[in-house]
């Protein structure tokens, strides 16, 4: 968007927020699984699970523990996570390894995770508790956040009915993810605002998936489209993004930080985060949001398409 452009769009800010403000609040789920409003983001960090009788499945850069009868599921997700750390973690530039907790349904309660069953959360610095199998409450819980159709997983890949193993599909997504979060917080690359980290760890995660053609990034963007018509373009503002949204909230912002990654990327190929990191430097050790606009003209016009300058939120205190 040329710069005079983009001055007019602040000036339409307040009027789209209007309208956009009206249109959210004509929408009613009919679902019975609890409401996107309900169903927090996984932005917390949990503390690490203390569940007994988990078996451990090493691996070079991300070990899995299990319990009994998920042998298969751990192998399958340490087979799709051990090459994309090998050059994640190259791209970080930091050798950090991660833990993945496999658990089930009982098991995440007996750990007390707050977060409901089906959506992977962080649990310490550098671990993951991410479910073991799918059933008919972590299909509505996703159907409840706009979610309508979810991947199809390969044959046999996940216990259960295909549509559980669907949600599966779609918790190893957010799994994926969040073990590019993990890296790129250890690289000091989490940057000066909340956005600007998940962009970096978005730049990661699908950088990877481009360079290899992973048939997951169809998947991805599928989901992605159905979280973006839950609001119009430029409804919340980049500072929205906070720890405390809501999950539906939540994957409307990772599908518009992917297509920013996707922008980028389909303009610089790999060279980004090589770039984000001598941007880091330069700025004595903290990547900046206004630096990475700066940088990259594209960004800034995917930035001003994507959110509103004004914000829906009160300030934090």
């Amino acid at each position: 968007m040329p710069k005079s452009q983009q001055a007019f769009a602040r000036r339409l800010a307040p009027v789209l927020l209007c309208a956009a403000t009206t249109l959210a609040g004509a929408v009613v789920s009919a679902q019975t699984a609890p409401r996107h409003s309900e169903v927090p983001a996984p932005t917390h960090l949990y503390p690490e699970p203390n569940v007994s009788g988990l078996i451990t499945l090493p691996g070079d850069f991300a070990h899995v523990r299990y319990g009994v009868g998920y042998l298969g599921r751990a192998a399958r997700l340490q087979l799709d996570l051990e090459p994309a750390m090998r050059i994640l973690q190259r791209w970080t530039d930091n050798g950090t390894e991660v833990t993945i907790y496999l658990l089930s349904r009982e098991q995440w309660q007996q750990a007390g995770l707050s977060m409901p069953f089906g959506v992977p959360v962080r649990v310490g610095r550098l671990a993951l508790a991410a479910p073991a199998e799918g059933d008919d409450a972590t299909v509505a819980l996703w159907n409840s956040v706009g979610l309508g159709v979810l991947p199809s997983p390969a044959a046999n890949a996940f216990p259960g009915t295909p549509h559980h193993a669907s949600s599966m599909v779609m918790a190893d997504f957010l799994t994926y993810l969040q073990t590019a979060e993990v890296l790129v917080d250890e690289a000091g690359l989490a940057g000066d605002e909340h956005w600007v980290r998940s962009l970096v760890t978005h730049i990661a995660a699908v950088g990877y998936l481009t360079k290899n053609e992973d048939p997951r990034l169809r998947d991805l963007e599928m989901v992605y489209r159905q979280a973006l018509t839950r609001r119009p373009e430029r409804s919340l503002a980049a500072s929205d993004y906070r720890p405390d949204l809501g999950l539906g909230d939540w994957l409307w912002f990772q599908a518009h930080f992917h297509r920013g990654a996707m922008i980028l990327l389909d303009e610089e190929g790999r060279r980004p985060m090589r770039d984000l990191h001598k941007l880091k430097n330069r700025n004595d050790g903290l990547l900046t949001g206004a630096s990475i606009l700066a940088r990259w003209n594209r960004l800034e016009d995917w930035y001003y398409d994507s959110f509103s300058t004004i914000s829906t939120r009160p300030a934090s205190p």
